[in-house]
């Protein structure tokens, strides 16, 4: 969705810090840029991940989902901000299926999954009757494959859009946890938004905006006291709409989405002869000026370039 995110975007496994990965026994010095320690050791974690088969993280996500099939009528002990070992093969799935969103953002890893039996797990991990978690995860997994035109036919030969359509279908209570009733904006935001880098979006219909979550269209709080699960699927169910750089506040990274309404904003001020503030989405003084200058290099957790 964006062409650089900040690793936190799809919260990979709390347990998982980039510091873990890191197997250097002296400390990174910074460079003559300035690059900081938590700089180098996120490219290591993204650099380690792009290193691992996709077919091995895939085949486990595979199999917990068989095996949590298995368990009809078990009852979660888990929440969406917290994973437990006592429930194994459901939180196995979700764990797996962010790891491998990680790891798609390389373009060694999309070719791998681009293939017929890797897009068949793909496609069976998109079932409504999922977890919405681990719907989130591979639904932006595909779309990342999707923002690849030369994906395109796989991603149709492997019926694809199908799986996206059911998936827009069900009213939103379909995707109501005993936790949060948040998740079903972002299962339907992430298939309508595959669908239309697909060149589907007749299918979509008017029946979800792409658009709403970066216009704040946000629901009512969940009733049922669980406002920080709230937040944490808020926080880690997309990516940000956009990214900045910590100190200049120049644009890095924007979703599909985000650019085309920055695009029309700034246009719009510009025809009307008022040039945009830089607010809190880090514009630039002069409009359209985001287009036109360089990347700057982010610092901290913004130091990986990802592409969905």
């Amino acid at each position: 969705m964006l062409r650089q995110l900040p690793p936190h975007s799809a919260s990979p496994p709390q347990q998982q810090h980039p510091s873990s990965t890191t197997t250097t026994s002296t400390p990174p010095q910074p460079s003559a840029t300035g690059s900081s320690t938590t700089s180098t050791l996120s490219t290591s974690a993204a650099s380690t991940l792009a290193g691992i088969s996709a077919v091995s993280i895939l085949n486990v996500m595979h199999n917990a989902i068989t095996l949590h099939k298995r368990t009809v009528g078990a009852k979660q002990q888990c929440q969406p901000s917290q994973r437990l070992r006592q429930c194994r093969s459901h939180c196995l799935q979700i764990l797996s299926s962010r790891v491998l969103l990680f790891m798609t953002h390389c373009p060694a890893i999309q070719a791998q999954l681009v293939e017929e039996n890797r897009l068949r797990f793909l496609v069976t991990a998109l079932d409504t009757t999922h977890d919405p978690q681990l719907l989130c995860a591979v639904l932006q997994v595909v779309a990342t494959l999707a923002l690849n035109p030369h994906h395109h036919p796989a991603l149709l030969a492997a019926k694809i859009p199908d799986a996206l359509t059911q998936l827009i279908l069900p009213s939103d209570e379909w995707f109501y946890t005993n936790h949060s009733t948040r998740h079903a904006r972002y299962v339907k935001h992430h298939a309508a938004r595959t669908l239309v880098y697909l060149g589907l979006q007749h299918r979509v219909n008017h029946r979800v905006n792409v658009y709403d979550l970066l216009l704040d269209e946000a629901p009512p709080p969940t009733p049922l006291g669980e406002s920080s699960e709230d937040d944490y699927i808020m926080m880690t169910s997309a990516p940000p709409p956009l990214v900045t750089a910590p100190h200049s506040k120049r644009i890095l990274g924007m979703s599909v989405e985000g650019m085309v309404l920055h695009t029309l904003k700034t246009l719009e001020s510009t025809a009307c002869g008022v040039t945009p503030p830089p607010g809190n989405e880090g514009r630039s003084s002069t409009p359209m000026d985001w287009l036109m200058e360089g990347n700057e290099q982010p610092t901290g957790n913004h130091s990986c370039s990802l592409s969905a």
